[in-house]
């Protein structure tokens, strides 16, 4: 990605009252090494989670602005500033207090030294029941009913190497379980690309018999680009929702223990049932929302990096309270999170960041930017209200 790519999508994440602040905030970055700066800021895989920061002093933003603009009439050389002059200022010090913050926040728990450990187990592939791999270290390459099975760490594919005749039953299914923390894919033997996100389990057979629709079973979140095939559709049950397509690219995000089971469809077209047998078409940018009976929210036209960007390693609270977030980070760190206080369980966030490599680390911003303190008991983690 350019530079010139990198400072664009920084700039989305910034948000202006006016077009005349934008402009203002423009002719800074063109100054000096304003723009080296806002680059480095910008792609820095460390201090993107400033972004977080930045989203929260939104809020109170424009209270603060005032406040500065106000000072700013109040001064003798008030005349002799002009108006583009002042919204650069105010523009640059906007900047440069959340890089400063930020610092802070980054540098609070590495003179510490503390961190909960960031070592997770690795996810395994099932392929019979006497017979299951780590894929941690090392590449293994088994050969089951004419299929080859590569598997690396992080990764495994499935690659018909014959044509010998395959039966699809329950029994020669396989299944990859990815523990938190740790994020794997798969390639099944159609060419279906399945990315599997933390804590979550696929179930699926080595091949699909040529006369049956493709199915495979899925507890958690995945990201699938699956194969085109008229003849045969593919069909994923999740503890909330079903989804039968032809060939798609969506997200799935159905645990048995959340509340909700979530589809997002971002390129083709899929029918979704829930529990009630009710079939929904979705188009791309439709996310619906399951509970254990019915259809309970759909929305349109949504950014689909929103409920990707997890693929990239990234985060993306739209306004989720962090008791939502909390359940997302125990499964990205492998940690245990408590709420002392239902009101702090309450506060919503938003931000599009980089995931941070510990957890204290995004626990800092909600403690720095909200009225929450926190404590760590070995995996566990107690948020309460600060006093």
């Amino acid at each position: 990605m350019s530079k010139k790519d990198n400072y664009r999508l920084g700039m989305q994440d910034l948000k202006f009252q006016t077009d005349e602040e934008k402009r203002a905030f423009e002719r800074w970055l063109g100054e000096g090494r304003h723009e080296e700066l806002w680059q480095e800021w910008n792609s820095s895989s460390e201090i993107q989670k400033e972004l977080i920061l930045l989203h929260f002093l939104e809020t109170r933003r424009e209270k603060n602005l005032n406040r500065f603009m106000k000072a700013l009439d109040g001064t003798p050389h008030r005349r002799n500033m002009s108006r583009w002059t002042k919204w650069s200022v105010a523009a640059s010090i906007l900047v440069l207090v959340v890089v400063s913050m930020s610092w802070w926040v980054l540098n609070s728990n590495k003179n510490s030294g503390k961190y909960i450990a960031t070592e997770y187990e690795a996810p395994s592939l099932t392929v019979a029941p006497s017979l299951s791999y780590k894929l941690k270290d090392g590449v293994y390459n088994v050969e089951c009913q004419g299929v080859n099975i590569r598997i690396e760490p992080g990764r495994v594919a499935y690659t018909r190497v014959g044509q010998q005749s395959v039966v699809a039953d329950s029994l020669r299914f396989n299944e990859l379980v990815v523990p938190r923390g740790q994020m794997c894919e798969v390639e099944l033997v159609d060419g279906t690309r399945v990315v599997l996100n933390s804590d979550s389990r696929l179930r699926f057979p080595v091949s699909f018999k040529d006369s049956l629709a493709r199915l495979v079973y899925l507890n958690g979140e995945a990201y699938f680009d699956v194969a085109s095939d008229a003849d045969h559709p593919f069909i994923v049950k999740s503890p909330h929702l079903e989804a039968r397509v032809y060939g798609t690219k969506f997200n799935i995000k159905s645990y048995n223990r959340d509340a909700l089971g979530r589809i997002m469809l971002e390129e083709g077209r899929l029918n979704v049932i829930g529990h009630d047998r009710k079939v929904k078409t979705m188009q791309p940018g439709d996310y619906y929302a399951y509970d254990g009976s019915c259809l309970v929210e759909s929305r349109s036209g949504v950014d689909a990096y929103e409920v990707t960007c997890w693929r990239d390693y990234k985060f993306c609270f739209n306004n989720e309270m962090l008791m939502d977030i909390a359940t997302d980070l125990e499964r990205k760190y492998d940690v245990n999170i408590y709420f002392d206080n239902y009101k702090a369980s309450t506060f919503r966030f938003y931000s599009r960041t980089h995931r941070c490599e510990h957890v204290e680390d995004v626990l800092d911003l909600f403690h720095f930017t909200e009225k929450i303190d926190y404590h760590v008991d070995g995996r566990d983690i107690y948020i309460k209200l600060h006093e």
